[in-house]
């Protein structure tokens, strides 16, 4: 509805005066309407709850709805209708929800460490657990397994954290991990063959 009546209400936002956070409309304007949809500024409150979408421009916020959900974005000093509506709306939107948009990433981001590291801690463990049965190998429980791959994993993972102080791209940090803990555990097998013969 919005990208159908940008214009007329992009038109409308510049035409009306705008100063200290709010519109001042002279009086209400539909732009569309029907049975389902209702689009225009300054629309009171009633004549919105008989519609299932709409999309409003208040004077003190920007009113959307849809399927019966209400978004309501209230406007900033800042707000500059000159320069797009669609535009300031995002840039509002995003003002209003940049803390719950940083914690949501942050979240994302530690989701995928902790989903890749499991993978690789218990994913590796129970790949060298099926070699069990081989003579060549003294690694006899997953619990063992598991733990060579926590060792493994753990070196690399400290040097992960310091990079990410100094350095945050997520993409490069979790490629050194992977990598660096392939390589530490070649090192390993290198050194013991898992074997504990190869040990004394």
């Amino acid at each position: 509805m919005l990208q159908k009546n940008e214009d007329e209400l992009e038109k409308l936002g510049q035409t009306a005066k705008f100063a200290n956070g709010q519109y001042h409309f002279s009086q209400e304007k539909i732009v569309q309407r029907n049975k389902k949809d209702l689009v225009g500024v300054a629309i009171p409150q009633k004549k919105v709850k008989t519609v299932k979408n709409a999309v409003v421009l208040n004077d003190h916020f920007f009113l959307f709805k849809e399927k019966g959900n209400v978004s309501k974005i209230y406007y900033s000093d800042d707000y500059a209708p000159q320069k797009g509506l669609r535009k300031q709306l995002n840039q509002e939107w995003y003002q209003r929800n940049k803390a719950a948009i940083s914690f949501a990433m942050l979240q994302s981001i530690g989701s995928l460490f902790l989903l890749t590291n499991l993978v690789f801690v218990f994913g590796g463990g129970f790949i060298l657990w099926l070699g069990r049965k081989s003579p060549m190998i003294t690694i006899s429980s997953f619990k063992e397994t598991v733990n060579l791959m926590v060792n493994i994993l753990g070196p690399i993972s400290l040097l992960v954290a310091i990079m990410g102080f100094i350095k945050f791209d997520i993409s490069l940090l979790m490629t050194v991990q992977m990598l660096g803990a392939v390589l530490v555990f070649l090192m390993v097998y290198a050194k013991t063959r898992f074997n504990d013969a190869n040990n004394v």
